[in-house]
């Protein structure tokens, strides 16, 4: 007797696939690893979780920095103060008028010296009147010294008339100490009257020592 037996091939790939997979599903229990596609075994994007936590890590390294190197702030404060009080020393012009000589009417040149004023020290400039010497008419220039004004000591310059010396008619220059007022110390210029010497008609020149008010 003939048997016929049928074979089903189209059975076998199917048994081979479930044989492989089965195959490898064990070893992958075994090796304690997890196949995956090709598409995802590509880098995966980080966590969100490890992200905040280099930040913080990064964070607390520079507090740790600034602490101990500072932040770059600088903490130096300028002390520097003036300690001017402000007190000047003001002192007028000092004044010497021109001589005058020869034949003829010579006569000095005249002086003023310089006013001085503010808060300190105030001196005004002496004054020297020119002198006048020669034949003929001689006079002496007038001198007035400075005045001195403002809050502190203040000293009026002194002044000094113009001499006249010759032959004829000499008259010496006049002079007017400077004045000093304001409050604080004040002291009026001396004053001397210009000298007169001669053949002739010789006269000295007047003197008038400033005046001193506060």
């Amino acid at each position: 007797m003939n048997r016929t037996v049928h074979t089903h091939n189209d059975d076998r790939p199917k048994r081979r696939g479930l044989r492989l997979a089965t195959v490898v599903a064990s070893a992958a229990v075994i090796g304690g690893g997890v196949i995956l596609p090709a598409t995802a075994a590509t880098a995966a994007p980080m966590p969100a979780s490890s992200v905040v936590s280099l930040a913080d890590s990064h964070k607390h390294t520079d507090k740790h920095h600034d602490k101990h190197h500072g932040k770059g702030k600088s903490k130096s404060k300028s002390k520097c103060k003036s300690k001017g009080k402000g007190k000047n020393k003001n002192k007028g012009g000092d004044a010497k008028g021109g001589n005058a000589s020869g034949v003829g009417t010579n006569k000095g040149g005249n002086a003023k010296g310089g006013n001085a004023s503010g808060v300190g020290t105030n001196t005004g400039g002496d004054a020297k009147g020119g002198n006048a010497s020669g034949v003929g008419t001689n006079t002496g220039g007038d001198a007035k010294g400075g005045d001195a004004s403002g809050v502190g000591t203040n000293t009026g310059g002194d002044a000094k008339g113009g001499d006249a010396s010759g032959v004829g008619a000499n008259t010496g220059g006049d002079a007017k100490g400077g004045d000093a007022s304001g409050v604080g110390t004040n002291t009026g210029g001396n004053a001397q009257g210009g000298d007169a010497s001669g053949v002739g008609t010789n006269t000295g020149g007047d003197a008038q020592g400033g005046d001193a008010t506060g």
